[in-house]
């Protein structure tokens, strides 16, 4: 036929063919929930007497929110099942949503929505570009079927997953770098995706470049999500103070029901520290928490166990959290050289936070926060232990904007706390702003913080005074990869400096970026530490803190 008449003919579905026709296009399949097949190729051709439709050349298929492009294809009418082909150079192409797999050949059945695809690649979206799976096969059931499956102990809310289909890879490898020699992957025997949500390796071979690492005992959890933390793999060093030189490592774990991270440290001076955390959602908004923290606390000089409890409410907007604590373990910076090391107690403690309110006009958004709690902690005076009852209401506001190449920034917050029994309130103004601007690579961004007290708490950790600081940082580029920061803190009160931080970066420009980071404390308290950070560029908001402390950015 005419390449005319073969225009004409863009569709034909099954009940009408008697003969075995052949058309560009065809309509076919019987009703289902997606709608029927459509299949397009250089040559389609439908068998009446099989029930059974043939593609050649530039496949084309379509059904519901599923593309498939390949060499060739076949579609069972009956069956409602589909199979298509591809080559090593012209592989099999199925998108659905955003995204995107490949393979050299695909069975698909559409009516249970199990399929498979043999040496796949696939690209899944994280919160920051993509991860790939690369290799190996990989079969994918309909999520409503995840339960029976058997494919993980626990399945999550179905409401988590952002896709109709999860799907099961066997001998692949995952990574979030889209070279074709990525910098790091994690090869597996399995590896189980929940778009939009998270993936689970199954005690992944950890390989840098083509290089193999190490074997991980567990298995690792890689957040799709900015909701989820981040879990490092590979010990790291780590320096405080206090504790000496430390070496650290910890991840996430999942056990029937309940997830949760542990952590352990063993530092030069104070030997082992170690944490364990445990979370049950009881729903996607709600879920209570419990943790085991073993530490060495420099107050009272001894090491112990220091267990929390609670719950936290987050709807994406509301937040709330309830919290038990016992000896808990708190550094609070209230200002520039006035840090608060020591052990609290909260019996409990109860935390809400209001919806963020734009306020276009001013390019800020307001917030409003309320806690009231039951403390046990030091004296303001550090004497001796006080029990107290607090309640505290306040308000910040934040914001940025860009001005040609200067971008201002500010915050002020405004509390009122009052101390049942003790006779006591405190009011306190914080208020904080600056400018970032560039010449050049060179990067600079100045701060000035300010806050005013009124009143006094009988508790130590709380009780802040007047201070104004002034913070210089700068930023330059030592090489491509490479970059450096300075940052100084001035005392405006007593015209001291009294911190000085400095950090080294480095970015592959591809999926991953880290840096090592020093704070020198050059006040009495020499409360000096050190520390690494990686991150990992597909999930920005999840960096992996190899320390118990980080640096007070000001200018983000």
């Amino acid at each position: 036929m005419g390449n005319t008449m073969m225009k004409l003919s863009s569709c034909l579905i099954v009940a009408f063919a008697s003969l075995m026709l052949l058309f560009p296009c065809i309509g076919v399949g019987e009703a289902t929930s997606g709608g029927n097949v459509i299949l397009e190729g250089d040559k389609v051709v439908y068998e009446q007497a099989t029930d059974t439709a043939y593609a050649e050349g530039h496949v084309k298929m379509k059904y519901a929110d599923i593309r498939v492009w390949a060499i060739k294809a076949t579609y069972h009418v009956k069956l409602n099942k589909i199979e298509a082909l591809g080559t090593k150079d012209a592989p099999i192409v199925l998108l659905q949503g955003a995204q995107r797999m490949e393979g050299q050949r695909l069975e698909l059945d559409l009516a249970s929505g199990e399929g498979s695809i043999s040496e796949a690649y696939a690209s899944y979206p994280a919160e920051n570009g993509f991860a790939y799976a690369r290799g190996g096969k990989v079969s994918t059931i309909k999520t409503q079927s995840l339960k029976s499956s058997g494919w993980v102990k626990k399945s999550p809310s179905p409401s988590k997953i952002k896709s109709e289909r999860v799907y099961k890879w066997e001998n692949t490898s995952l990574t979030t770098c889209p070279e074709p020699v990525p910098h790091y992957s994690l090869k597996t025997k399995k590896l189980v995706v929940f778009p939009g949500y998270r993936a689970i390796v199954t005690k992944p071979r950890v390989f840098l470049k083509e290089h193999f690492l190490f074997t991980y005992p567990f298995d690792y959890i890689v957040p799709l999500t900015e909701k989820e933390e981040a879990s490092p793999l590979m010990p790291t060093l780590a320096y405080d103070s206090d504790k000496g030189v430390g070496i650290s490592i910890g991840t996430t774990y999942e056990a029937g029901e309940v997830s949760g991270r542990w952590k352990a440290y063993y530092w030069s001076k104070k030997d082992f520290e170690g944490t364990l955390q445990a979370n049950w959602a009881f729903n996607d908004n709600l879920k209570f928490f419990a943790e085991e923290d073993y530490s060495w606390d420099s107050d009272r000089d001894e090491k112990r166990f220091r267990p929390k409890w609670g719950a936290i409410y987050d709807d994406g907007n509301w937040y709330a959290k309830l919290l038990w604590s016992q000896a808990e373990n708190v550094t609070v910076e209230k200002a520039l050289g006035d840090t608060f090391k020591g052990v609290l107690w909260r019996k409990p403690e109860f935390e809400l936070r209001t919806p963020y309110y734009e306020l276009e006009g001013i390019k800020s958004k307001l917030a409003l926060y309320g806690r009231w709690g039951d403390y046990e902690t030091l004296a303001y005076d550090g004497s001796n232990e006080v029990s107290i009852k607090r309640i505290a209401f306040g308000a910040a506001l934040s914001g940025s904007t860009t001005i040609g190449d200067v971008r201002p920034y500010w915050y002020v917050s405004q509390w009122h706390y009052d101390y049942s029994g003790a006779g006591d309130s405190q009011d306190t103004t914080y208020v904080k702003g600056g400018l970032s601007w560039s010449v050049g690579k060179v990067n600079f961004s100045s701060t000035w913080v300010r806050r005013w007290v009124w009143g006094d708490s009988p508790m130590s950790w709380d009780d802040y005074s007047d201070s104004e600081s002034f913070y210089q940082k700068v930023s330059f580029p030592l090489s491509e990869a490479w970059t450096a920061t300075v940052r100084g803190g001035y005392n405006l009160r007593t015209e001291d400096l009294e911190e000085m931080y400095y950090r080294l970066g480095y970015s592959n420009h591809c999926c991953y970026r880290f840096d090592v980071e020093y704070r020198d404390d050059l006040t009495n308290e020499n409360d000096d530490w050190a520390g690494f950070v990686f991150v990992l560029d597909a999930f920005p908001s999840n960096p992996f803190f190899f320390n118990t402390r980080t640096i007070q950015e000001f200018d983000k």
